[in-house]
């Protein structure tokens, strides 16, 4: 992932370049740095940056902030999960509570 495609997830997540300092857990200064390219981006912020884009993902029901890699990979595992008759069993009762 490029810094520019991490640009424009944060945009579609409708966040500051603060706010996805706040969420990375580091200081806005450092991020702002990163975006600038004063600092690399490390492979630390585009794993958390996938995961809150999940987690955005989840609760707004919009998949657009998602990567396309990362948004094949969580299909894959659900359709892998889904085939097994157990865990479509459990996910249906959970559904029916």
């Amino acid at each position: 992932m490029t810094l520019g495609e991490i640009m424009v997830l944060r945009k579609a997540m409708g966040m500051s370049r603060s706010q996805l300092a706040e969420e990375l857990g580091i200081p806005p200064p450092d991020w702002q740095a990163v975006e600038c390219g004063r600092a690399e981006l490390q492979r630390i912020h585009i794993l958390a940056i996938e995961r809150l884009s999940l987690r955005f993902a989840a609760s707004t029901g919009s998949t657009e902030a998602i990567p396309a890699d990362v948004r094949d990979d969580a299909c894959a595992v659900i359709r892998r999960e889904l085939d097994d008759e157990n865990f479509r069993k459990l996910f249906l009762s959970d559904l029916e509570r």
